[in-house]
């Protein structure tokens, strides 16, 4: 009899059956000691009392979540896959703990906090004030305020909508800002903190003149939109202007474009005005072009009236009028002395006169400047 066999023999009985079992156990293959647990996206903040629980486990695992005021039990299906509600305490923040145990007793937990708010939060413009009246379309300042103390759920969305454009605005260097039409959301002009929006108007956001609605609306993260806020208040327009683009051109150059640019708040049918040059940088005035805004006009003629100084007209035989708005309206062509000296030299558009469709006029317009600049 071997050692092993006389050890057996002598062993207690429970013992006996230990070995036994142990044996069975290594014969029987590895235990099965994981169980899968994958949740779907699960909103940290919901408006909804009772939110849906989703995701997958291993096939037919009881699932159990416990929630402050519920504790909810389920089985998932073949696949794994399970979606049940729960029931959570209302406008405060819920410990959710979800555990799922499959038939080999292997357990998986999950612990999430899930804010559950179901009140809107509120929202006020506070500048321009209620019937104000800015002074010009730019260089004010819009500020609406919004806060959701209840539960204190950070901004979701932000809308806010103006009745009138903004933008579109002409430049000395020949650029016009983007525009967006009345009905556009203006929500990406404001700089946006924790309870406010703030949108500094500068000339490229101009707004129109007018009498001017906003409206916002906003929600938090939990899905809850505030009651639309509208403030009213008026855009006074600025004053007409001339923009000379800026150019560039070498001694000599000749047929250089010079580009003469408008911005009105009301209809102009005519605009007259002197440019007005040093004639050692300019040499002459070839011709006079209409452009952009202008180009249905049919008649640019021009003449010297003094050494250095061209008169320029602009109207329509037909009667066309130019739309408020900003745009290039005239190319002025001219010629480059060759003995120009290099530098930065003034462009001066004076004496302007603008008419209007009803037959008015609008003089001592100007000086308007622009740069001329020989390399």
């Amino acid at each position: 009899m071997s050692a092993l066999q006389q050890a057996v023999r002598t062993l207690p009985a429970a013992a006996l059956l230990a070995v036994l079992a142990t044996g069975c156990s290594d014969s029987s293959g590895p235990r099965d000691t994981t169980i899968l647990l994958e949740l779907d996206e699960v909103p940290t903040a919901t408006n909804q009392l009772e939110p849906e629980i989703s995701g997958q486990t291993d096939p037919g695992a009881t699932l159990s979540v416990t929630t402050p005021v519920d504790t909810v039990s389920e089985l998932a299906d073949t696949a794994g896959l399970f979606a049940f509600p729960v029931t959570l305490e209302a406008n405060t923040s819920n410990e959710v703990t979800l555990t799922a145990v499959d038939s080999a007793g292997n357990e998986a937990v999950e612990m999430l906090l899930v804010l559950h708010d179901n009140v809107r939060p509120a929202i006020l413009a506070t500048r321009p004030g209620a019937g104000a009246i800015t002074t010009g379309q730019s260089g004010f300042t819009v500020v609406v305020a919004y806060n959701d103390d209840a539960s204190g759920v950070d901004l979701a969305s932000l809308e806010i909508v103006s009745d009138k454009s903004v933008g579109g605005a002409f430049d000395e260097t020949g650029a016009t800002s983007a525009f967006y039409p009345a009905g556009s959301d203006l929500s990406p002009f404001f700089d946006l903190s924790a309870d406010s929006g703030v949108f500094v108007v500068d000339d490229s956001a101009a707004f129109a003149a007018g009498a001017t609605q906003l409206t916002s609306r906003v929600s938090d993260l939990a899905g809850n939109p505030a009651n639309p806020h509208s403030r009213g208040f008026t855009v006074t327009a600025d004053p007409p202007e001339l923009i000379v683009v800026n150019s560039q051109g070498a001694p000599g150059a000749t047929a250089l474009p010079v580009t003469v640019g408008l911005a009105s708040a009301d209809s102009v049918s005519g605009v007259q005005f002197d440019l007005q040059f040093d004639t050692l940088i300019v040499e002459r005035v070839d011709s006079v072009t209409v452009t952009g805004q202008a180009s249905e006009f049919d008649s640019s003629p021009f003449n010297e009236t003094s050494r250095g100084v061209v008169r320029v007209l602009l109207f329509d035989g037909d009667g066309d009028s130019l739309a408020p708005g900003q745009g290039a309206i005239l190319d002025i062509w001219i010629t480059i002395a060759a003995t120009a000296v290099s530098g930065p030299h003034v462009l001066t558009l004076d004496s302007v006169v603008l008419s209007d469709p009803q037959g008015g006029s609008t003089s001592g317009l100007g000086p308007f400047t622009g740069i001329l600049t020989v390399p």
